[in-house]
């Protein structure tokens, strides 16, 4: 539905729909309990890994630009400077705690994690700040009366100072990197840097330790999502069903079947979803002191799902009913119904990782292949300029077959550049100088109508080949030797001239005892040299009694 919608989409449809998904999880993460904050956060990370992210930031910005000065300027009318005044002293003090302390405890993060000391230092240097959001959450708290009026003018006069000192200290975080190694021991910086070489080195992770983060991954994940959506049933779903439904039982029955459909893919994988990987067939087939640690995780994630299924249905009916009747028959449905369940989840999880790969994929996608060569041949046009890209593909013996793109300076004369050249299945994007185009090569140029107009007929002209067409029998291996009839002593192949005289090529030289296999061009000939040359036998003949002369 979403993919057929998105061709129904112009701005004002993306910047309505935008705005109204961000709303909607603000709302959404409200009911729940959580801020307001956190749900706009949720669904602009979600738009981020969209395909159409680029476009919806291009569309929002007036908006982000209108409600941020808007946002700022109520912040800076709440801000009393007679009130910071007032409490300079617990500002300066919280304004220095910010500084050192984040600048400390950043930087020692860092160095735990194994950045080398001088990125650990530009890190918590670049931290030592409190940002814009807490303005939002000091506002917050004193919209909601947790916090004192003495608060307020604190936090926001800290987070002032520190935005205006953050860029000095990021300025000077190099400075104070060198003023720091020349303070500490020699001995400190080496045992720094060795600790954070050592970390950054590529560690082969055992068996266990890839399944143990495989269950996590999973564990991590599910629970996540049911614990969500246990949250909205109560919170949403729950509290309809008690305006709604008289009956306690039916209001029930209705609201455990709801939930439960929604439930029932993440909580099916949370309890049998098994690692997809190696290590685990590896662990399980080791029958040796592993088959009692795996299957302990089993029944766990078992017992812990049905804790799960236990205390959502005690949200809904009496927990006498949730022990006897209500998890026997869920866990009996899903029994059943495991292989559906199953293969349900299977396709969400196979369509939540494409959508969540699918920035990535396309972002693979759009290389100059993907961009410039498209199936139907319609290329996006360079409107300012009138210039539009165009295929034409070179002839079977074109003018410029062989020459560089330097050489022909088709740039320079005329005006069009050569955007990329497709050679079969290889694509060369932005060819360099030293490119060269040869004979059906597909060549794509970017150009004006009336540079095209002039370049057309160059790029289509074809020239006959100063060739000698020969037949097989008239090519054979011959040999000549050097000497007075030849006079070769002293030149090289290349000078010879024996190529252009002969059509042929020298394919071996005997010196001796020595004998060379496919010359170098700048090898030089020595008297009594027998050359082994492939070519016309009469034109070698020829060269051999001497009637035709080498050229230096």
């Amino acid at each position: 539905f979403l993919k057929r919608a998105k061709k129904l989409l112009d701005e004002e449809t993306l910047l309505i729909l935008s705005i109204g998904l961000c709303l909607g999880m603000v709302v959404l993460a409200t009911q729940v309990g959580f801020s307001a904050e956190l749900g706009a956060f949720i669904m602009g990370s979600i738009i981020a890994e969209t395909t159409s992210a680029e476009k919806v930031e291009h569309v929002i910005k007036p908006v982000k630009d209108l409600f941020g000065a808007v946002f700022f300027i109520s912040v800076g009318m709440m801000i009393d400077p007679a009130a910071i005044y007032e409490y300079r002293w617990p500002v300066l003090v919280v304004t220095l705690l910010t500084l050192f302390g984040k600048l400390f405890s950043t930087t020692v993060g860092a160095i735990v994690s194994g950045q080398p000391l001088k990125q650990s230092v530009q890190v918590g240097m670049s931290m030592a700040q409190i940002g814009e959001f807490a303005f939002i959450v000091a506002s917050l708290g004193l919209s909601l009366g947790v916090i004192s009026e003495f608060l307020f003018p604190v936090a926001v006069g800290a987070s002032a100072i520190t935005t205006f000192t953050t860029p000095y200290m990021i300025k000077f975080s190099d400075t104070f990197y060198k003023k720091l190694v020349t303070i500490l021991p020699r001995k400190w910086v080496a045992n720094l840097n060795t600790y954070s070489t050592g970390s950054q080195n590529i560690q082969a992770e055992s068996s266990w330790k890839v399944v143990i983060k495989s269950y996590a991954r999973i564990f991590i994940t599910t629970g996540t999502i049911i614990i969500g959506l246990l949250l909205a049933s109560l919170q949403l779903l729950r509290p309809m069903l008690d305006r709604n439904v008289e009956e306690p039982l039916w209001r029930g029955i209705i609201g455990l079947l709801v939930s439960f459909l929604f439930a029932a893919p993440f909580l099916w994988a949370f309890m049998t979803k098994k690692p997809d990987n190696s290590a685990f067939k590896e662990l399980w087939l080791n029958r040796d002191y592993n088959h009692g640690p795996l299957l302990s995780i089993e029944v766990a994630r078992v017992l812990l799902g049905m804790a799960f299924i236990g205390f959502w249905i005690d949200q809904f009916f009496t927990t006498k009913t949730a022990i006897f009747v209500a998890l026997p028959a869920c866990m009996l449905v899903m029994f059943l119904f495991s292989k559906r369940i199953q293969k349900f989840y299977r396709r969400l999880e196979g369509r939540f990782m494409t959508n969540f790969n699918a920035r990535d994929t396309r972002a693979n996608e759009s290389s100059m292949a993907a961009n410039l060569v498209s199936k139907d041949g319609v290329y996006p046009d360079l409107s300012p300029w009138d210039a539009h890209l165009v295929d034409m593909k070179a002839s079977s013996n074109p003018s410029f077959s062989g020459k560089t793109l330097f050489e022909l300076r088709w740039r320079e004369i005329y005006g069009i550049n050569v955007v990329y050249i497709q050679r079969g299945d290889k694509l060369i994007a932005a060819p360099g100088r030293n490119e060269t185009i040869l004979p059906y090569d597909k060549v794509g140029i970017l150009a004006t109508d009336e540079q095209l107009q002039t370049f057309t007929p160059v790029f289509n002209s074809m020239e006959e080949p100063n060739v000698s067409y020969l037949r097989v029998d008239d090519i054979a291996l011959q040999k000549i030797v050097v000497d007075e009839h030849t006079r070769l002593k002293g030149y090289t192949i290349r000078s010879s001239g024996i190529r252009e005289q002969t059509s042929g090529l020298i394919v071996g030289i005997q010196r001796g005892n020595r004998r060379i296999l496919n010359p170098e061009s700048t090898t030089k000939f020595e008297w009594d040299d027998i050359v082994w040359i492939v070519g016309n036998w009469k034109k070698i003949r020829e060269f051999k009694a001497g009637d035709l002369n080498a050229q230096p």
